[in-house]
Parts: C-alpha cells; sequence; structure tokens
C-alpha cells in the first residue's frame, strides 16, 4: 500500500536506458500513489492507437508504416514481435502480450507459425467473406 501523498521511488526507477545502466547514487524522488512508469504511460497510449487501428482495419497485423491515432503503431507493433519487444521483465511482458491478445489474438503471428503478411491478406479475406453467404462460397476440395 502506498502513501496517500507519496510513495518513495529510487532515482531512476522505471526509466533505466536500453543499456542496462543503473542509476547513479542514492538519490530518491517522490511519485505519486498509483503512478506509471514512463514506459507503462507511453505502452497504454500506444494501446489506444491499437485499438483504434484494429477498429478500422479488423486486424494488429498492421503494415509498418501504419497510423493511428497520430502514432507509429505498425513500427510499435513490428518492435513489439521482436524477441524482448515486450519488456524484460517477464510480468510486464505477460501483462502486455494478455493486453494485445485482448483486441487481437492473432497480434503476433509469428508465434502462430504464420507471418504478418500473411495475416494481413487472411483477415482482409475474412472481412470480404463475412458478407458472402455459405453456400455461394467456394472451397478448395
Amino acid at each position: 500500500m502506498c502513501d496517500p501523498v507519496h510513495e518513495t521511488i529510487p532515482a531512476g526507477a522505471g526509466s533505466r536506458k536500453a543499456t542496462g545502466a543503473q542509476p547513479s547514487g542514492n538519490r530518491e524522488h517522490p511519485r505519486r500513489c498509483g503512478e506509471q512508469d514512463t514506459a507503462d504511460t507511453a505502452f497504454a497510449e500506444n494501446l489506444a492507437a491499437a485499438r483504434a487501428y484494429y477498429a478500422q482495419a479488423g486486424t494488429l497485423a498492421a503494415p509498418r508504416h501504419a497510423t493511428a491515432l497520430d502514432k507509429p503503431v505498425g513500427q510499435w507493433l513490428t518492435n513489439l514481435r521482436r524477441p524482448g519487444g515486450l519488456g524484460k521483465d517477464p510480468e510486464r511482458a505477460a501483462r502486455r502480450a494478455d493486453q494485445l491478445a485482448a483486441i487481437d489474438p492473432d497480434w503476433n503471428p509469428g508465434q502462430l507459425g504464420w507471418t504478418v503478411d500473411w495475416q494481413r491478406h487472411w483477415a482482409s479475406l475474412s472481412v470480404l467473406l463475412a458478407g458472402v453467404p455459405a453456400s455461394r462460397r467456394w472451397c478448395p476440395a
């Protein structure tokens, strides 16, 4: 439980560079109770853009140049699909993966055995077929 006014967080907590540099000294700064670190805040903003993109496209298999809510959602998703892209903390990475899967269970098609391009084409085709009665669909034997 945190202090209702401030919680003491070591300086640099949640803001270490990708190089893994440790914070210097034992300085501390106050953080408001329940305040997220900048990485979680940025993730939440990009997640909102991913929701907006999904609402429009029906998939998170966005091309790299795709944007939504003025965010580069395609590049962001590409980065998340890379090894370690969800973060080094396993709990945080699992939480983030769950949040993305809640939007689109197939957000990371590489884990399913196919490419993002294939997933994008499949999503487009499924939208086209959604309006076609099953009796009129052609399926190879």
